[in-house]
């Protein structure tokens, strides 16, 4: 799960300088990063199946 590692990566990476970064979109959206980031930290994907409807 390689791209799955670069987009942790990219959440909680501090580096502002980069045009694309979490920090700058972030800002440039009027969001707030620590935020986002303890929900996603506390978020956990369910099983496609359980979505299901047979």
């Amino acid at each position: 799960m390689p791209r799955a590692r670069e987009a942790e990566d990219w959440f909680y990476g501090d580096n502002s300088r980069r045009l694309f970064s979490f920090l700058s979109i972030c800002d440039a959206l009027g969001l707030e990063p620590r935020y986002i980031r303890l929900k996603l930290k506390h978020w956990t994907a369910s099983p496609l199946s359980s979505h299901l409807k047979i």
